[in-house]
């Protein structure tokens, strides 16, 4: 009788110990940050604002990209749309900003949806950096 006694002693413990885990999980879920969106509309950046200007020149760079381009940090991968012609698909990079003594050449894509025919989309990386 009294081993019966304990195995119910001990199953209530376990129940106990399960729900308070429940509940703290529960409590915790969907919590990512401290941050909260204010209700108030954010201001929208106005249209004339100096970066929606297109950049001077015939066929200049637009929508530059820089972002990773390996998992050792070793190589950047340079993105730019030419909205006229295909141009080049050439980066010229180097040490020193008087010093673009390296290239990397890049390859070039576009793409039509219905009506509409997109820029020419360029992709260069750039291999053997230094970290």
């Amino acid at each position: 009788l009294a081993m019966g006694a304990l195995r119910r002693h001990q199953c209530l413990i376990a129940a106990f110990v399960l729900a308070g885990l429940l509940l703290v999980q529960a409590e915790a879920r969907g919590v990512t940050s401290a941050y909260r969106r204010r209700l108030e509309a954010a201001e929208d950046m106005p249209l004339d604002a100096d970066v929606f200007a297109v950049p001077p020149g015939h066929n200049a760079p637009q929508q530059v990209h820089v972002t990773l381009g390996d998992q050792a940090g070793t190589a950047m991968t340079v993105s730019w749309v030419t909205v006229d012609e295909v141009g080049n698909s050439t980066v010229m990079y180097g040490r020193a900003m008087g010093r673009l003594d390296m290239a990397a050449e890049g390859t070039h894509t576009r793409y039509k949806y219905h009506n509409y025919t997109s820029g020419f989309i360029h992709h260069c990386t750039l291999t053997s950096l230094e970290v």
